[in-house]
This record gives C-alpha cells, sequence and structure tokens, in this order.
C-alpha cells in the first residue's frame, strides 16, 4: 500500500472510525498490528492524528492506540514509521475506548 494511500484513508476517516495498522515496530524488531483511531476518543473529534516527514526521510503517523497502557499523563498517541497497511472499520468507541461493533 502506498504511503498517499493511507495518508488519505487516515485523514478520511470520521469520528469514532477505527482501523488496523501495520507497520515494522523498531521497539519488538518485528512487524505489527495495531488497532487505532485517527481521533481521540471521547473528546469533540478536533483532536486528530497527524503524518509528518521525519529528519530521516520516514513517514509517520501519529495515532491513539486503542489497546495501548496510557502513559503517566493518561496518553494512547502511538508512531507508526513508514506503515505498511491500514484498514478502516467503522465502529463506535464507549466512553472507556473500547469497541462497541454497530449494528
Amino acid at each position: 500500500m502506498k504511503i498517499e494511500e493511507i495518508k488519505n484513508q487516515l485523514e478520511s476517516t470520521e469520528k469514532n472510525d477505527t482501523f488496523y495498522i501495520t507497520y515494522y515496530a523498531d521497539k519488538y524488531k518485528k512487524i505489527i498490528s495495531r488497532l487505532g483511531a485517527w481521533t481521540k476518543p471521547n473528546t469533540d473529534g478536533e483532536t486528530r492524528g497527524k503524518h509528518f516527514v521525519s529528519k530521516d526521510n520516514r513517514d509517520v503517523f501519529v495515532y491513539w492506540d486503542i489497546h495501548a497502557e496510557p502513559n503517566e499523563n493518561g496518553n494512547k498517541w502511538r508512531k507508526a514509521i513508514n506503515p505498511l497497511r491500514v484498514v478502516v472499520e467503522k465502529a463506535i468507541l464507549d466512553t472507556m475506548g473500547e469497541i462497541k461493533e454497530n449494528d
């Protein structure tokens, strides 16, 4: 999947959309997939992820990791560098950030 396609998919997601993002994680030294959201859950939809190109010319996507353990500030934003694939799902996030399937 091309980076432009990934960027377009993520930036066109709606407030409660979720997606699986797949990328090589330097921390784990392997390819991983994570369930994420482009918009911070339980907000007005204005707190969104972002895309930028790093100084070493890598595409970086900052997204909200649904299943991550929050840091000391309650932050669950994570970086996916040069993602390989994104699959957008339609879902509703409840107040705890868990996934509820649409009927």
